[in-house]
């Protein structure tokens, strides 16, 4: 009986270690262990192999999710639901100003969703993503 009782709480601690470990589809985490879906920090931009392009092509390699569209969504208005960038808190621009950048002037991109850039930029942002961009 004794023997039971111990094997059973060795196989259900070993359970729930198992459940606790952090899932590889956990939204607060990209593909990399620490890292943050919806920012990408100045180390990440530092790595050799991506700061020698532009930060358009560091947002595709890094986190493609982030250029993401919603489709039409709009006759009116040809950018609604398209992705959107601000840099430094400025006015929002196309995805196109990312190439303008290196990804070494830069201290941090970080990715708001449709509602979040709703509630930060209001019809500016045309029902669509935005990144932000902080400049060093």
């Amino acid at each position: 009986m004794f023997n039971k009782r111990v094997y059973f709480s060795a196989v259900l601690v070993t359970a729930m270690a198992c459940a606790s470990g952090s899932a590889a589809g956990d939204p607060g985490t990209a593909a990399g262990a620490g890292r943050n879906a919806d920012v990408i920090s100045a180390a990440e931009l530092a790595d050799p192999a991506i700061a020698s392009g532009d930060a358009l092509e560091a947002v595709q390699r890094l986190r493609p999710r982030f250029l993401m569209t919603r489709g039409a969504i709009s006759a009116k208005n040809s950018s609604a639901g398209s992705t959107h960038v601000s840099v430094d808190g400025g006015p929002l621009l196309t995805v196109d100003a990312l190439s303008r950048l290196r990804p070494s002037q830069i201290a941090e991109i970080r990715y708001l969703s449709a509602s979040d850039a709703a509630q930060r930029f209001g019809t500016n942002a045309a029902s669509g993503g935005v990144i932000l961009v902080k400049s060093k």
